[in-house]
């Protein structure tokens, strides 16, 4: 099970010096920073940071939702959030806490950047990766239609 977003607030909170046990947030100031939270994680997934985050709307502001961010982007996500939240508390973020952000986002890119794997098309000249394989059958058999591509774990998927 992830986090959950008033957990990934909290520690984004604690991260700036703002720990739960000195310090005690307002509800409008935890609403604030989940607002914070949900345009970073959108924004990410503009850029092709997809981390099965709901997004929530005016009517759903629940910060007991569970997040479904894998366990490998909370890091990044907390600080990066806490590096957001910290001029709306009139702190600075410190410099080790920017530069641990931009290296969780780094990470989070280069997690991402993987291209689609796709089949070679019939097309493709012999010698250039699609040799023979058999008797007059070509290594990369040719698609049952168009629209079939590999995707990343392998299975077959049909665009619209």
């Amino acid at each position: 099970m992830s986090w959950t977003k008033r957990q990934i607030v909290n520690q984004a909170f604690n991260e700036l010096g703002y720990a739960s046990f000195a310090y005690t947030l307002s509800d409008a100031q935890l609403l604030v920073a989940k607002y914070q939270l949900d345009a970073l994680v959108g924004e990410w997934n503009s850029y092709g940071i997809e981390l099965s985050y709901p997004i929530s709307d005016t009517q759903n502001n629940d910060l007991d939702d569970d997040s479904n961010i894998p366990d490998w982007a909370i890091s990044a996500i907390y600080k990066n959030l806490a590096v957001r939240l910290a001029p709306s508390i009139g702190k600075q973020a410190p410099g080790d806490l920017r530069i641990a952000a931009r290296e969780g986002y780094k990470a989070m890119l280069a997690r991402n950047a993987l291209p689609r794997e796709r089949q070679f098309p019939n097309t493709l000249p012999y010698g250039a990766g699609n040799n023979r394989w058999g008797y007059g059958k070509n290594y990369f058999p040719t698609p049952s239609s168009p629209e079939e591509i590999f995707t990343g774990d392998g299975t077959m998927d049909d665009l619209p």
